[in-house]
């Protein structure tokens, strides 16, 4: 009896130890993991936070107005911002010349088919470097397709040297930019707030430059085409120059460039308000010097008004002195009157008419000046536009009309639809 209590009392202990190791083991295991799992999850949130600075970063809308920083551009330099961009702007061109009538595939050369690279490094709150390479399509353009040419395939059909820019800015010392691209003046006499310009603007040979004039005479084409009588006269354009852009203030900016062959420009513009009308103006004095061969001096402006009601008025005119001795001087003047819209919950409609005159316009044949008379044009544009996908759609009418003192040409109606995408 005594043994079988020794030997009781012997399994009572081994149990309670085996209990207790048991217990240890079931306590010890679940805090182990425990401890795992905590450094797991940590890890996790590590991770969930860097990739939401990621879309955060990807996400962020960019000074300079591209809406998204590309996933699929990465800059060699770590401390520099890189942007890709672009857009395809594809169009219908319908023509009657008054002798015959066609269709053609077209790039519009209003806004034509482009892609770029924008790189910024800022340096500080007040400095910033920039650069910009932008190459446009030569692709069928709708100033360059002719009844003689239906692809247009006389231009260059490559690519458009745009932009090739390097430049400083800084918030208190004003903007400086070398390389090729705009000039002071350019785009001095295409400033525009009724939206339209993808189908009309006082560049009016954008849209159909290309197409010759009819000789009712003769009965046969010449070779007039519309971009030798209805030239906008939008300063020096993009070249090879340096430029600077002094800050703004009260609204103005004043500007000045000195191209590469020596010529010249000022400019001065103005962007604000007044008593709550929207209102952009600009006036220019360009001296091409061996940048052109035919023009000496022009004088060119524009302005354009947005009023809360949604309607627009633009106006833009322009002089040139010839280096011709005989020679008139050439002018124009353009009006254009809109209305902006919220017609669907999508984008803005957008409607305008628009009415040109420009004169003796000079252009050379060979090494022969010609100044043909005088060009009457009068349009009409809509344009919708579909905000979430980046895109517009877009249809504009013109008839271009030539009176000239040489011969009688038939008027030529165009009308032009398509749609540009931008990435």
């Amino acid at each position: 009896m005594k043994r079988r209590k020794q030997k009781l009392i012997h399994v009572f202990f081994i149990s309670v130890f085996a209990l207790a190791a048991l217990g240890g083991t079931a306590y010890g295991a679940p805090e182990k993991e425990l401890l795992e799992m905590q450094t797991q999850l940590a890890d996790q949130a590590k991770a969930l936070e860097e990739m939401r600075a990621t879309i955060d970063a990807l996400t962020s809308e960019k000074e300079d107005g591209a809406n998204f920083r590309s996933p699929f551009v990465f800059s060699g330099n770590k401390a520099s911002s890189v942007v890709l961009y672009g857009h395809i702007n594809r169009a219908l061109l319908a023509a009657d010349d008054g002798n015959d009538a066609d269709v053609y595939q077209v790039d519009n050369a209003a806004s034509q088919s482009r892609f770029g690279i924008r790189g910024t490094i800022k340096v500080s709150d007040e400095l910033m470097f920039g650069t910009l390479l932008e190459a446009g399509l030569n692709l069928n353009l709708s100033d360059g397709v002719s009844q003689e040419d239906p692809r247009g395939d006389d231009v260059d059909n490559t690519f458009k040297r745009r932009h090739v820019d390097l430049y400083m800015k800084h918030t208190r010392w004003g903007t400086l930019s070398m390389g090729h691209g705009s000039t002071a003046s350019d785009d001095t006499t295409s400033l525009d707030l009724s939206g339209t310009y993808l189908a009309g603007a006082s560049a009016v040979s954008d849209y159909a430059g290309g197409l010759i004039f009819y000789d009712k005479n003769l009965n046969s084409l010449t070779g007039i085409n519309i971009s030798k009588i209805y030239n906008s006269m939008d300063g020096l354009g993009r070249d090879d120059r340096m430029r600077y852009d002094s800050p703004s203030f009260a609204g103005m900016m004043v500007s000045g460039s000195w191209v590469a062959d020596g010529g010249g420009d000022v400019a001065l513009r103005y962007d604000g308000e007044l008593a709550d009308i929207q209102m952009l103006a600009a006036i220019a004095y360009a001296r091409p010097s061996d940048a052109s061969d035919t023009v000496k001096n022009q004088y060119d402006g524009s302005v354009a008004l947005l009023f809360d009601s949604g309607f627009n008025l633009a106006f833009a005119s322009g002089l040139q002195e010839y280096k011709q001795d005989r020679a008139d001087d050439g002018s124009f003047y353009y009006f254009k009157f809109g209305y902006k819209t919220m017609l669907a919950s999508f984008g803005e409609t957008r409607f305008s008419v628009d009415f040109g005159q420009y004169d003796d316009i000079l252009t050379l044949d060979g090494s022969i000046a010609r100044q043909y008379g005088k060009g009457d044009v009068i349009g009409a544009q809509v344009v919708q536009d579909i905000k979430d996908f980046g895109a517009e759609l877009y249809a504009g009418y013109y008839f271009y009309d030539l009176d000239a003192d040489i011969s009688s040409y038939e008027s030529i109606h165009a009308l032009i639809t398509g749609a540009r995408i931008k990435f």
